[in-house]
């Protein structure tokens, strides 16, 4: 028989603790969600309790029962074990690529990945604390190091890392740019412009636009005809794809840089505050007309 997940490929770090546990689709509120069961008992589990959950065969031999109708495996996180799970929905596209924001971050980890259930996310394994931030999630990440769990597939991501790596300074980056909270008393910003634009409407018009050509190269990640005046390149495409966001968008840093993210210009470094930040300010630095 088919199976939901395939251990063969799940590293051997995750396989040796006595932290898995089985699941079931089941509708909660209109919803499909993946309720947590205690693989021999076939009762729900609680994440935070260490008694529901067992070793890896135990809850693979309980997930291949079809009496028990579970349809697949999970991993619990526990502080103790220094491990930290990255979640990100709705990331693969319908020609089977990581969408690029994703794409950054998974480059950013190097660390195992794997395809989720559903086949339209991915989930992240790595070495690491969140110190005290257990559990995080906006939009379409999610961070946990305790008292939750991912489901499993061993459906290992092509050109990702087969081990569980420690990967720190990069959860530290992105902790601060995804979820750190803003400064209590943000610097003065111009008004935004008064068009009440959509990010799609934003990105249509500068498409449209008497320099619409150039907008769309950018857009699509050509950086031919600027200087690559750094290690990574693209600097000086960054700031000409910032100016044209901000014509639409006024003297609105975080809506540009939530714009550029969707481009093909988004990429590793943009996740660096210094160089993102000093990259919008440039691009609204003497700018009057929005």
């Amino acid at each position: 028989m088919s199976t939901p997940f395939d251990v063969s490929h799940v590293p051997d770090v995750l396989k040796a603790l006595d932290r898995w546990l089985c699941w079931r689709y089941e509708m909660r509120d209109g919803k499909q969600t993946k309720v947590p069961y205690h693989p021999a008992t076939r009762h729900r589990a609680d994440t935070t309790n260490s008694a529901d959950r067992v070793a890896l065969d135990i809850a693979v031999k309980a997930a291949l029962d079809p009496s028990n109708r579970f349809d697949g495996i999970g991993f619990v996180f526990d502080a103790a074990d220094g491990l930290v799970g990255i979640d990100l929905d709705d990331c693969i596209g319908a020609d089977g690529l990581l969408e690029p924001w994703a794409q950054v971050i998974v480059n950013a980890f190097e660390t195992y990945t794997e395809i989720s259930p559903s086949g339209k996310g991915v989930k992240l394994f790595l070495n690491g604390t969140l110190d005290g931030k257990e559990r995080r999630r906006t939009g379409n990440i999610e961070m946990y190091s305790a008292g939750r769990y991912f489901t499993v597939t061993g459906n290992h991501l092509p050109g990702t890392p087969a081990s569980v790596n420690n990967r720190q300074e990069a959860l530290d980056e992105l902790y601060r740019n995804t979820f750190a909270a803003p400064a209590a008393t943000p610097p003065p910003r111009l008004n935004p412009a008064p068009r009440d634009l959509t990010d799609e409407q934003v990105i249509d018009l500068a498409g449209k636009a008497r320099n619409g050509d150039k907008f769309k190269r950018l857009w699509s990640g050509d950086t031919s005809g600027y200087r690559h005046d750094d290690n990574d390149g693209h600097s000086e495409a960054d700031l000409a794809l910032c100016s044209m966001i901000a014509f639409y968008t006024g003297p609105d840093p975080d809506r540009i840089d939530r714009i550029f993210r969707m481009s093909g210009l988004y990429r590793e470094k943009w996740l660096r505050q210094d160089y993102r930040e000093a990259t919008i300010d440039k691009a609204l630095s003497g700018k009057t007309e929005f």
